[in-house]
């Protein structure tokens, strides 16, 4: 249902203070196919387009964590909520091209990397996170993977984002119904950041 608005970029962004280049939470504009002419008349069959957002995926068995050198990347025990400690980062930047999902952002102001924290301090309070609350569409949701999973189906990936089960990404997709699946290669990004 996601509509492609990206208010839950701008909710991250904001909340945060992000600088420009800096985006916690993405969404992604995918698509594919190619105006066709039949009997001199345009047609549009076999053209899609689709919105995917995403941010870290707070993975079971996190890539960023062991190669981590100043160990700044910790798994809290309470609710596998993926933690960058800023103050014992050193922006070596060993951890952003260990994530698939490019969810690590150096800062060139701090000259350290960061991350989607999953609003912890909001979620301590009995808020929702800032992506989700904002949301129009009430197409993101949080909770427990069992129970999501329960909700939604085990769906956790489909183009443009990567397949990387080993990882246990903490996610669930209820697909498009125009949704490419992974490996299939039906169309391309649309929205990269070369483009913007």
């Amino acid at each position: 249902t996601c509509i492609g608005c990206k208010a839950c970029e701008i909710a991250c962004k904001e909340k945060y203070n992000l600088p420009a280049g800096v985006r916690w939470r993405q969404v992604a504009d995918y698509g594919g196919g190619e105006w066709e002419v039949h009997d001199g008349y345009v047609s549009h069959e076999g053209m899609f387009t689709y919105y995917v957002s995403s941010t870290c995926m707070h993975c079971e068995d996190a890539p960023c964590i062991p190669v981590c050198e100043p160990g700044s990347l910790y798994k809290r025990e309470e609710d596998g909520v993926v933690i960058n400690k800023m103050d014992q980062c050193t922006g070596c930047r060993l951890c952003e091209p260990a994530c698939p999902w490019d969810a690590l952002h150096f800062d060139r102001q701090s000259g350290l990397v960061s991350k989607c924290d999953f609003c912890v301090d909001d979620i301590a309070e009995g808020k929702q996170p800032a992506c989700i609350h904002i949301c129009p569409q009430r197409c993101l949701d949080y909770g427990e993977l069992d129970e999501l999973q329960e909700k939604y189906g085990d769906i956790s990936a489909v183009e443009p984002l990567p397949h990387a089960p080993e990882h246990g990404p903490a996610m669930v997709i209820v697909p498009h119904s125009d949704s490419v699946a992974i490996g299939e290669d039906k169309g391309r990004l649309l929205n990269r950041y070369e483009d913007i």
